[in-house]
């Protein structure tokens, strides 16, 4: 077994499955779906619609019509108290594997301050007001 840091990985231009596969000489066919992350208002607007208890498949339909990149970081206490889940198995692979994590919250912001502009709340206005108006008209 090989084991690579992620930052080596990242260093060569790919990701750790295309590094796998390389590595196992296995091909993979690539779809044009990609696992990626809600932008910070959607993934809000998705929680406060789960909140309320709207059905998962219609906040599914109003997320998919929400546009935008915003940038939705946790505190920096926010984001220590997440990792202390991981403090355990961190510990052991940097033990075992010799694998260090970047430990340092400078990215994190020191208090919440989200704030959207006039254009993200229109998006995710809009997106919720055609699903409701898709619903209560269904073709």
């Amino acid at each position: 077994m090989v084991v690579s840091s992620f930052d080596e990985i990242r260093q060569r231009g790919v990701d750790i499955v295309e590094d796998f596969a390389r590595k196992a000489k296995v091909s993979f066919s690539i779809t044009a779906n990609k696992n990626s992350s809600l932008s910070g208002n959607s993934t809000y607007l998705g929680l406060r619609l789960t909140e309320i208890g709207l059905d998962p498949d219609h906040i599914q339909d109003i997320l998919d019509r929400v546009d935008g990149t915003s940038p939705f970081l946790p505190t920096k206490d926010e984001a220590r108290a997440f990792l202390a889940h991981f403090a355990d198995a961190n510990e052991r692979l940097a033990r075992d594997w010799g694998l260090e994590f970047d430990m340092s919250f400078d990215r994190y912001p020191e208090s919440a301050d989200h704030r959207w502009s006039n254009a993200d709340v229109d998006a995710m206005l809009n997106a919720l007001l055609a699903e409701l108006k898709k619903n209560k008209n269904p073709s």
